[in-house]
């Protein structure tokens, strides 16, 4: 995770007569600034024991870019290690002078000049869509402290006791070393690794160096307003910066592709050992020595970086030399390389240029390492990122879940609505049904009371007509005590003064209602006279007591017709 450097500018003196209007554009002005200024600048520094390189690009504003511009690229002299945070006031003083009083955000890159590199096999290859691997991170710190102490026990052995002084006394474990990896393909090994790697699917490329190596300079400039955000070894900013300087200079760098050394012919020579774009390590020797003593041979190619004159002389190398220019080497040819720290310097820069995010290397480009502990922050961020996306989904669940609830209890609401409309549709066609049967059966028995009252009204009629001839034939000496009607009978109580009257009346009757269109009467009638007419009768015997019965058929037919359509 980049860290950057707040670089602020003097407060200068303001006058009472100024504008509020014009200090508030003047604010926007450096906000907007200031928003297109962040993290758009990156700093490459290197120390050396007496001068402090460093080269300050600007980025393109266009996220992604990999255009920049050279800003500054100088030199500053340092005369002590005490002395290292006046040299950074020194370039921060510069960086103004450069860029004006502006507010700068500027990321800044170390060279870490002890790095040291190791090949590790990995048996077990982690998934390459993981960005960060921690159980891997923790296996390769233990590989590596066992590694310290087999070097540990191995100078015990050859040297004696370690001196106070000593380099590997720094490595206990209370110091553990910083580091950092990549993880390649092991199919990607040259022939010279292929043996030890055989069996290996992956293979991490280990940079380490001391824990308390360039301690001095980070806590120096973090003092000092340039915190440093990322520790790299100097070799692998010295390939970037060779690298666009070669490009520039139109020269192939495709010629580099296996094992090549850069020898730095300098008062104090130095031979930088590479693997294609992979910085390997870095080593002084003596120019008399023989370049197969350090570990160079013939299948290395040999670039010879020469920034004088005066150290002109060409190695001793059964290799392919070229120059700086990757041509071949000439002694004669004239022309100089630039200054190779400020190679390492430009490289560290555009090192910081591109962000880091995973522990895989990208083989499209030369690797990026920061020794620093940049793990912590970058799975902080991870875990933010996925913290906001669980939060997201979980937040988008939710939504989905409510909105389902509310599309479902709407459904359900319109359905037990359409049922209670159903149901009322048909209560109110049963209650319709009910009242269509009520009213149908009320218009039976409406038709069948008719009917009755009818038939009522026509025996009555009848029942009169019946009793008036009965009256019209009865003797004038007769004298009615009671008269019983109904629609099958007639029974006439009376007295008769002289009842020997009587005798021919029951064939006066039966003759009359015969000769009438449609015979009533039933049987004979019947009358009963004296004692018998005072049996039959409730009444006491008087003289001349009779009684008179007669029936009618077509009254009995009536009522029986009518008897079944009134239970119906």
């Amino acid at each position: 995770m980049q860290r950057t450097a707040q670089i602020a500018a003097p407060i200068w003196p303001r006058t009472k007569q100024q504008n509020k209007q014009q200090n508030k554009q003047q604010n926007r002005r450096q906000d907007r600034h200031r928003s297109s200024s962040v993290d758009r600048l990156v700093m490459g520094i290197v120390v050396q024991s007496q001068a402090l390189w460093f080269c300050l690009l600007k980025l393109s504003p266009a996220a992604g870019s990999a255009q920049f511009e050279v800003v500054l690229a100088e030199t500053v002299a340092v005369t002590s290690d005490t002395d290292f945070a006046a040299a950074c006031a020194q370039v921060i003083r510069r960086c103004r002078r450069q860029l004006g009083n502006e507010l700068l955000s500027v990321n800044c890159w170390l060279a870490a000049s002890q790095a040291t590199c190791l090949v590790l096999p990995i048996a077990q290859a982690p998934s390459p869509g993981t960005q960060i691997h921690l159980d891997l991170h923790q296996q390769l710190a233990g590989r590596l402290a066992t590694h310290l102490a087999q070097l540990a026990a191995t100078d015990a052995v050859d040297a004696g006791p370690l001196s106070g002084n000593g380099w590997l006394e720094r490595t206990r474990p209370q110091a553990p070393p910083k580091f950092d990896y990549l993880l390649r393909s092991s199919q990607q090994q040259p022939a010279s690794a292929a043996g030890q790697l055989a069996h290996a699917a992956v293979e991490a490329w280990l940079w380490w160096t001391l824990d308390a190596a360039d301690r001095e300079y980070t806590s120096s400039m973090a003092g000092s307003g340039l915190p440093v955000a990322g520790l790299v070894p100097d070799g692998v900013g010295l390939y970037l910066g060779l690298r666009h300087h070669w490009r520039q200079q139109g020269s192939r760098v495709c010629a580099l592709a296996g094992d090549w050394v850069l020898l730095a012919q300098s008062p104090q020579p130095s031979a930088w050992f590479f693997r294609g774009s992979w910085f390997v390590r870095q080593q002084s020797y003596d120019p008399a020595q023989c370049l197969d003593q350090i570990g160079i041979t013939a299948a290395h190619k040999v670039v010879v970086w020469r920034t004088s004159a005066a150290v002109n002389i060409p190695p001793a190398t059964a290799g392919e030399l070229l120059d700086h220019d990757l041509q071949s080497y000439v002694t004669t040819r004239q022309g100089y390389a630039p200054a190779l720290r400020g190679q390492i310097a430009l490289g560290l820069a555009m090192h910081g240029a591109v962000s880091r995010v995973s522990d895989w290397h990208d083989d499209a480009g030369p690797p990026r390492i920061n020794l620093l502990p940049w793990r912590v922050g970058r799975v902080r961020q991870l875990r933010q990122r996925m913290m906001r996306r669980i939060i997201a989904i979980f937040g988008s669940a939710v939504a989905v879940v409510m909105l389902c609830v509310v599309l479902l209890g709407e459904g359900v609401a319109a359905r037990q609505g359409h049922l209670s409309r159903l149901q009322q549709q048909q209560q109110q066609q049963v209650a319709a049904s009910r009242r269509a049967d009520q009213i149908h059966l009320l218009g039976k028995q409406s038709q069948v009371a008719g009917a009755a009252l009818q038939n009522f009204a026509a025996a009555g009629s009848r029942q009169l007509e019946r009793l008036r001839r009965l009256l019209q034939l009865l003797p004038p000496c007769v004298q009615l005590t009671a008269i019983k009607a109904s629609a099958s009978s007639v029974i006439l109580s009376g007295v008769a003064v002289d009842p020997r009257t009587l005798e021919q009346l029951p064939d006066a009757i039966f003759a009359a209602f015969a000769a009438a269109e449609q015979p009533e009467l039933a049987a004979w009638p019947v009358l009963l006279t004296g004692s018998q007419a005072a049996d039959f009768s409730s009444a006491e015997a008087l003289p001349g007591r009779f009684v008179l019965r007669l029936a009618f058929a077509e009254s009995q037919q009536a009522a029986k017709a009518i008897a079944p359509g009134s239970g119906s």
